[in-house]
């Protein structure tokens, strides 16, 4: 007789460990600054995209040239790295407007209700269970299929502490002095973006925190309660750090 065996329970040391310690932020700090675990003090801008499926080859061709002055004309010292995000598509605005349209509706029915119009009263109700029908379809294909959104970032960084040294202590001086150096980079980076003609935004830290969410969490929708973003409060003591080359800006190539 072959007994049959019953997977245990892992235990709590043998369970993976959780996203947090796979991001390794520490921090993300309003107006939308992300703070990792080696101090880097990281913001990015968000990037309208642009259509080109219907453009011809030499409009396509100029977007090209644009993009490639763009990256020319960036400081050897200011590297930038441009992410895709892809956020779950909820439509809330819309699902809120046909619901909207729904009691709007059944409104209407009431009054004719009340004033004896018994064709506009059934008229009122047929539409409101169209649009009721309508919403709970539209509800369903959103389960089914999942639509998902790309958002283009454009993140720069600045590392502030030096190579040499034990120990890394991230003081508020230290912190305000890397969060305005982040905030020139970006500023110029936004600049240069706007003049080949494209829209940006500064992301903020709300913006910032849905995106590491959806990174991990892409088939689920996006939080469903507001999330505060930590603040970093008083000076954080970092590890030293492992061997690189150059300081800890040149040390990460431009991507």
């Amino acid at each position: 007789m072959v007994k049959k065996r019953i997977a245990r329970r892992p235990r709590g040391s043998q369970l993976p460990p959780p996203t947090q310690d796979h991001l390794h932020v520490r921090a993300v700090v309003p107006p939308g600054f992300v703070i990792s675990d080696d101090g880097t003090i990281a913001a990015a801008v968000e990037v309208s995209p642009v259509d080109l499926s219907l453009a011809g080859g030499s409009e396509i061709a100029a977007r090209q040239e644009q993009f490639a002055s763009f990256v020319a004309g960036l400081q050897h010292t200011t590297p930038i790295q441009v992410v895709i995000a892809t956020v779950p598509q909820r439509c809330q605005e819309y699902r809120d407007r046909v619901a909207a349209r729904v009691e709007r509706f059944r409104e209407l029915a009431e009054q004719a209700r009340r004033t004896g119009d018994e064709a506009a009263r059934r008229r009122r109700e047929h539409m409101a269970e169209v649009a009721e029908a309508h919403l709970s379809l539209f509800e369903v294909l959103l389960e089914e299929i999942r639509p998902k959104e790309e958002r283009y970032l454009v993140v720069v960084w600045r590392n502030p502490f030096p190579l040499v040294g034990k120990r890394r202590e991230l003081s508020a001086d230290r912190l305000e002095e890397g969060k305005r150096e982040v905030e020139r980079r970006l500023a110029m980076v936004a600049g240069q973006l706007e003049h080949i003609g494209l829209e940006t935004r500064r992301a903020s830290a709300d913006d910032l925190v849905q995106i590491l969410y959806s990174f991990y969490h892409m088939t689920t929708s996006p939080l469903a309660r507001a999330t505060r973003p930590a603040i970093l409060a008083g000076a954080i003591a970092f590890a030293p750090p492992r061997a690189q080359d150059g300081d800890g800006d040149e040390s990460r190539a431009t991507q």
